[in-house]
C-alpha cells in the first residue's frame, strides 16, 4: 500500500518497534471512488437477504459486541 502511495509510514519515536501509518490523499481518493460500489455490494449481499426484524436484531448484536469491546479496552 505504501508503494502504491495509499498510505505513508513513520517510525514511532517512543517505540522503535512501532510505526504510525497514515492515509495519503491518493489513498483517500481511492477509498472514495470505491465507496459507492462497496455500499451497493454490502446492501445486496447482506441487507437485501434480511427482513426488517433481522436487521434490527443484527443492530442489537453489533451494539452488544461494541460495548463488550469498549469495556475490555477500558
Amino acid at each position: 500500500m505504501e508503494k502504491r502511495d495509499l498510505v505513508s509510514r513513520q517510525g514511532c519515536p517512543d517505540d522503535g518497534r512501532g510505526a504510525f501509518v497514515r492515509i495519503t490523499e491518493t489513498g483517500r481518493a481511492t477509498i472514495e471512488r470505491a465507496a459507492t460500489a462497496h455500499v451497493r455490494a454490502v446492501r445486496h449481499l447482506v441487507f437485501d437477504a434480511l427482513t426488517d426484524d433481522e436487521v434490527a436484531q443484527l443492530g442489537e448484536i453489533f451494539h452488544r459486541l461494541r460495548s463488550r469491546v469498549a469495556q475490555s479496552a477500558g
